[in-house]
């Protein structure tokens, strides 16, 4: 990939808690390549992308935006080796994108607004 920033549109029709480990793939790409990708986000849950500081919004119509429909082959073989829930959807970005990436935190990343931590 040459230094231009790609942009990324990721889809799902998976249930929320496999969303919630989509968010911790989103949050690792970022973290660990900062300012390379633009991400948005079309799922049947939007509200677990609220507040997402990772995201912005693309145009699917813009040719220039790569649409990634999200499925995690490594789920087929995680009862079977030692590699977590939450690896499933990195190691698919991994293949899709061609580049290294690793798990920075084991947990999802939601995104609460201040009004919901002061609850």
């Amino acid at each position: 990939m040459n230094g231009a920033v790609q942009k990324l549109i990721f889809k799902s029709g998976l249930p929320p808690g496999d969303l919630i480990m989509l968010t911790a793939a989103v949050r690792d790409l970022h973290r660990i390549y900062p300012d390379r990708f633009l991400t948005d986000v079309r799922t049947l849950y939007p509200e677990i992308w609220t507040n997402n500081p990772y995201l912005t919004p693309l145009n699917e119509a813009d040719p220039d935006c790569q649409i990634i429909e999200f499925v995690y082959p490594l789920i087929d073989i995680c009862n079977d080796s030692p590699v977590h829930y939450l690896e499933g959807f990195l190691e698919y970005l991994r293949i899709k994108l061609d580049i290294p990436l690793k798990v920075t935190q084991f947990k999802g990343d939601i995104h609460l607004s201040e009004l919901e931590r002061s609850a």
